[in-house]
Protein backbone atom coordinates (compact mmCIF):
# COMPACT_ATOMS: atom_id res chain seq x y z
CA UNK A 1 0.00 0.00 0.00
CA UNK A 2 2.50 2.17 1.03
CA UNK A 3 4.15 1.99 -2.16
CA UNK A 4 1.25 2.43 -4.49
CA UNK A 5 1.04 5.63 -2.32
CA UNK A 6 4.41 7.16 -3.23
CA UNK A 7 3.55 5.93 -7.10
CA UNK A 8 0.54 8.14 -7.18
CA UNK A 9 2.28 10.78 -5.40
CA UNK A 10 5.06 10.69 -8.02
CA UNK A 11 2.70 10.78 -11.08
CA UNK A 12 0.58 13.05 -9.48
CA UNK A 13 3.62 15.58 -9.12
CA UNK A 14 5.03 14.64 -12.64
CA UNK A 15 1.82 16.00 -13.66
CA UNK A 16 1.21 19.03 -11.71
CA UNK A 17 5.32 19.95 -13.08
CA UNK A 18 3.72 18.73 -17.33
CA UNK A 19 0.58 20.73 -16.52
CA UNK A 20 2.53 23.75 -15.26
CA UNK A 21 5.24 24.11 -18.04
CA UNK A 22 2.13 24.16 -20.19
CA UNK A 23 0.50 26.62 -19.26
CA UNK A 24 3.85 28.71 -19.22
CA UNK A 25 4.40 27.83 -22.60
CA UNK A 26 1.26 28.97 -23.46
CA UNK A 27 1.69 31.98 -21.53
CA UNK A 28 4.33 33.26 -23.28
CA UNK A 29 2.60 32.77 -27.23
CA UNK A 30 1.09 36.32 -26.70
CA UNK A 31 4.44 37.73 -25.51
CA UNK A 32 6.52 36.55 -28.03
CA UNK A 33 3.64 38.00 -30.83
CA UNK A 34 3.81 41.13 -29.07
CA UNK A 35 7.55 41.37 -29.50
CA UNK A 36 7.28 40.49 -32.92
CA UNK A 37 4.60 43.20 -33.50
CA UNK A 38 6.67 45.92 -32.17
CA UNK A 39 9.27 45.97 -34.61
CA UNK A 40 6.30 46.22 -37.31
CA UNK A 41 4.99 49.10 -36.02
CA UNK A 42 8.24 50.61 -35.49
CA UNK A 43 8.48 50.50 -39.49
CA UNK A 44 4.99 51.31 -40.15
CA UNK A 45 5.20 54.19 -38.44
CA UNK A 46 8.63 55.77 -40.01
CA UNK A 47 6.71 54.52 -43.44
CA UNK A 48 3.45 56.91 -42.41
CA UNK A 49 6.49 59.58 -40.99
CA UNK A 50 8.21 59.04 -44.00
CA UNK A 51 4.84 59.64 -46.42
CA UNK A 52 3.89 62.90 -44.40
CA UNK A 53 7.42 64.31 -44.56
CA UNK A 54 8.46 63.14 -48.11
CA UNK A 55 4.71 63.77 -49.69
CA UNK A 56 2.48 66.30 -50.60
CA UNK A 57 -0.80 66.55 -52.18
CA UNK A 58 -1.62 70.06 -53.99
CA UNK A 59 -4.56 71.46 -55.82
CA UNK A 60 -4.95 72.82 -59.49
CA UNK A 61 -6.82 76.06 -59.03
CA UNK A 62 -5.97 77.69 -62.76
CA UNK A 63 -5.95 76.24 -66.70
CA UNK A 64 -1.62 77.10 -66.98
CA UNK A 65 -0.96 73.37 -67.11
CA UNK A 66 -3.83 72.23 -69.00
CA UNK A 67 -4.12 70.45 -71.60
CA UNK A 68 -2.32 67.79 -68.81
CA UNK A 69 -3.31 69.09 -65.69
CA UNK A 70 -6.91 70.59 -65.35
CA UNK A 71 -8.43 72.58 -62.76
CA UNK A 72 -9.74 70.54 -59.85
CA UNK A 73 -6.72 68.16 -60.46
CA UNK A 74 -5.36 67.07 -56.75
CA UNK A 75 -1.93 66.48 -57.65
CA UNK A 76 0.56 64.05 -55.26
CA UNK A 77 4.13 65.78 -55.03
CA UNK A 78 7.23 65.00 -53.67
CA UNK A 79 9.28 67.16 -51.83
CA UNK A 80 12.61 68.50 -52.85
CA UNK A 81 14.48 67.02 -50.85
CA UNK A 82 13.42 63.57 -51.55
CA UNK A 83 13.00 64.43 -55.69
CA UNK A 84 16.38 66.23 -55.67
CA UNK A 85 18.66 65.31 -52.86
CA UNK A 86 22.17 66.99 -52.30
CA UNK A 87 21.19 69.80 -54.26
CA UNK A 88 20.67 68.11 -57.64
CA UNK A 89 19.21 70.16 -60.51
CA UNK A 90 15.32 69.12 -62.18
CA UNK A 91 15.62 68.03 -65.33
CA UNK A 92 14.44 69.40 -68.47
CA UNK A 93 10.38 68.44 -68.60
CA UNK A 94 10.24 68.13 -64.96
CA UNK A 95 6.65 69.78 -63.41
CA UNK A 96 7.86 71.69 -60.30
CA UNK A 97 5.67 73.65 -57.86
CA UNK A 98 7.82 76.72 -56.15
CA UNK A 99 7.05 80.12 -54.63
CA UNK A 100 7.31 83.15 -55.93
CA UNK A 101 10.20 84.41 -54.47
CA UNK A 102 9.40 87.41 -51.99
CA UNK A 103 12.30 89.59 -53.03
CA UNK A 104 11.26 89.67 -57.00
CA UNK A 105 10.98 92.64 -58.05
CA UNK A 106 7.56 92.59 -60.24
CA UNK A 107 6.68 96.22 -60.36
CA UNK A 108 8.47 97.16 -63.37
CA UNK A 109 6.22 94.56 -65.67
CA UNK A 110 3.60 96.67 -68.02
CA UNK A 111 6.31 99.64 -68.04
CA UNK A 112 7.72 100.78 -71.15
CA UNK A 113 11.33 101.99 -70.64
CA UNK A 114 12.21 104.64 -72.74
CA UNK A 115 10.31 103.22 -75.82
CA UNK A 116 9.20 106.15 -78.07
CA UNK A 117 6.48 104.05 -80.00
CA UNK A 118 4.74 102.63 -76.28
CA UNK A 119 1.17 104.61 -78.13
CA UNK A 120 0.93 102.34 -80.17
CA UNK A 121 -2.24 100.62 -80.05
CA UNK A 122 0.15 97.22 -80.66
CA UNK A 123 2.23 98.54 -77.74
CA UNK A 124 -0.62 99.40 -75.48
CA UNK A 125 -2.26 95.97 -75.95
CA UNK A 126 0.74 94.04 -74.64
CA UNK A 127 1.37 96.25 -71.72
CA UNK A 128 -2.00 96.31 -71.00
CA UNK A 129 -0.98 91.97 -70.53
CA UNK A 130 2.12 92.59 -69.05
CA UNK A 131 0.27 95.02 -66.64
CA UNK A 132 -2.69 92.21 -65.44
CA UNK A 133 -0.05 89.51 -65.26
CA UNK A 134 2.20 91.86 -63.17
CA UNK A 135 -0.82 92.69 -60.79
CA UNK A 136 -2.32 89.13 -60.46
CA UNK A 137 1.38 87.56 -59.86
CA UNK A 138 2.01 90.69 -56.99
CA UNK A 139 -0.86 89.24 -55.54
CA UNK A 140 0.00 85.58 -55.55
CA UNK A 141 3.38 87.08 -54.06
CA UNK A 142 2.13 88.75 -51.29
CA UNK A 143 0.11 85.32 -50.34
CA UNK A 144 2.86 83.14 -50.64
CA UNK A 145 1.15 80.95 -53.17
CA UNK A 146 2.28 78.00 -55.24
CA UNK A 147 2.96 77.90 -58.94
CA UNK A 148 3.23 74.99 -60.76
CA UNK A 149 5.15 75.07 -64.03
CA UNK A 150 7.06 73.15 -66.03
CA UNK A 151 11.50 72.79 -66.35
CA UNK A 152 12.11 74.29 -69.95
CA UNK A 153 15.82 75.98 -69.32
CA UNK A 154 18.65 74.57 -67.47
CA UNK A 155 21.45 76.26 -66.35
CA UNK A 156 23.65 77.65 -69.32
CA UNK A 157 21.02 77.56 -71.79
CA UNK A 158 20.65 80.11 -73.93
CA UNK A 159 16.00 80.50 -74.19
CA UNK A 160 14.51 81.93 -76.80
CA UNK A 161 10.92 82.07 -77.69
CA UNK A 162 9.71 82.94 -81.13
CA UNK A 163 7.14 82.36 -83.51
CA UNK A 164 5.23 79.82 -81.12
CA UNK A 165 8.23 77.68 -80.31
CA UNK A 166 11.23 77.37 -78.04
CA UNK A 167 14.49 77.39 -79.09
CA UNK A 168 17.03 75.86 -76.59
CA UNK A 169 20.78 76.60 -77.73
CA UNK A 170 18.92 77.58 -80.98
CA UNK A 171 17.11 74.36 -81.32
CA UNK A 172 13.68 73.98 -81.16
CA UNK A 173 12.57 72.19 -78.15
CA UNK A 174 9.70 69.26 -79.09
CA UNK A 175 6.55 70.27 -76.73
CA UNK A 176 4.12 68.05 -77.40
CA UNK A 177 2.64 68.76 -74.27
CA UNK A 178 2.30 72.72 -75.02
CA UNK A 179 -1.03 74.72 -75.69
CA UNK A 180 0.00 77.82 -78.09
CA UNK A 181 -3.52 79.54 -78.44
CA UNK A 182 -1.80 83.24 -77.89
CA UNK A 183 -1.28 85.07 -81.31
CA UNK A 184 2.52 85.23 -80.26
CA UNK A 185 5.09 86.35 -77.23
CA UNK A 186 5.04 89.50 -77.63
CA UNK A 187 4.31 90.99 -74.46
CA UNK A 188 6.70 88.48 -72.64
CA UNK A 189 9.90 90.63 -71.77
CA UNK A 190 12.57 87.32 -71.37
CA UNK A 191 13.71 85.13 -73.64
CA UNK A 192 12.80 86.73 -76.83
CA UNK A 193 14.40 87.24 -80.22
CA UNK A 194 15.70 90.78 -79.12
CA UNK A 195 16.64 89.71 -75.66
CA UNK A 196 17.49 86.21 -75.90
CA UNK A 197 17.90 84.34 -72.05
CA UNK A 198 21.15 83.17 -70.60
CA UNK A 199 19.64 80.83 -67.63
CA UNK A 200 22.67 81.50 -64.87
CA UNK A 201 23.78 78.84 -62.29
CA UNK A 202 21.21 77.32 -59.57
CA UNK A 203 18.72 78.61 -61.70
CA UNK A 204 15.52 77.11 -64.08
CA UNK A 205 13.92 78.59 -66.53
CA UNK A 206 10.31 77.44 -66.19
CA UNK A 207 6.76 77.97 -68.81
CA UNK A 208 3.34 76.71 -68.05
CA UNK A 209 1.90 74.32 -70.74
CA UNK A 210 -1.09 76.83 -71.39
CA UNK A 211 1.25 79.44 -73.03
CA UNK A 212 -2.29 81.85 -72.81
CA UNK A 213 -2.76 82.26 -69.48
CA UNK A 214 0.12 81.22 -67.69
CA UNK A 215 2.22 83.55 -65.08
CA UNK A 216 5.65 82.05 -65.41
CA UNK A 217 9.37 82.50 -66.99
CA UNK A 218 8.25 85.40 -69.71
CA UNK A 219 7.45 87.53 -67.46
CA UNK A 220 9.42 87.76 -64.41
CA UNK A 221 12.79 85.66 -65.47
CA UNK A 222 14.43 82.78 -63.77
CA UNK A 223 13.78 80.27 -60.89
CA UNK A 224 16.53 79.85 -58.40
CA UNK A 225 16.68 76.63 -57.17
CA UNK A 226 16.00 76.95 -53.38
CA UNK A 227 12.20 78.42 -54.60
CA UNK A 228 11.64 74.81 -55.39
CA UNK A 229 8.76 73.43 -52.78
CA UNK A 230 8.22 70.06 -54.69
CA UNK A 231 8.47 67.67 -58.32
CA UNK A 232 4.69 66.77 -59.80
CA UNK A 233 4.07 63.05 -59.63
CA UNK A 234 0.84 62.28 -61.06
CA UNK A 235 -3.09 63.11 -60.29
CA UNK A 236 -5.22 61.67 -57.48
CA UNK A 237 -8.54 62.79 -58.38
CA UNK A 238 -10.28 65.36 -60.07
CA UNK A 239 -12.95 66.88 -57.87
CA UNK A 240 -15.35 68.73 -60.10
CA UNK A 241 -16.74 72.11 -60.09
CA UNK A 242 -18.94 71.56 -57.29
CA UNK A 243 -15.83 70.18 -55.07
CA UNK A 244 -14.78 72.15 -51.97
CA UNK A 245 -11.98 74.13 -53.27
CA UNK A 246 -14.60 75.20 -56.09
CA UNK A 247 -14.89 78.67 -54.97
CA UNK A 248 -11.12 78.91 -55.76
CA UNK A 249 -10.61 77.63 -59.20
CA UNK A 250 -14.02 79.97 -60.38
CA UNK A 251 -12.12 83.00 -59.19
CA UNK A 252 -9.00 81.95 -61.17
CA UNK A 253 -10.80 80.97 -64.25
CA UNK A 254 -12.50 84.39 -64.45
CA UNK A 255 -9.65 86.30 -63.51
CA UNK A 256 -8.58 84.52 -66.53
CA UNK A 257 -11.24 85.54 -68.69
CA UNK A 258 -11.16 88.92 -67.67
CA UNK A 259 -7.45 89.12 -68.65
Amino acid sequence: MKRVGLANVERDTTMASESWQENNTKSDKPAKKRRRFRPFSFILMLFLIGIIAGFSNNFIPSESMEPNLKVGDHIATMRTWLAYPMGRMPSRGDIIIFHIPKEMDLSSMGQEEGNENSGSSDDNGSNNIATQLRDKLIERQKKGDLLIKRVIGLPGDTIVLKDKKVLVNGKKLEENYARFDAEDDGFARFATAENPLKVPQGELFVLGDNRKTSDDGRFWGTLKRENIAGKYLFVLYNEGSEGKNSKIADEERQKNNND
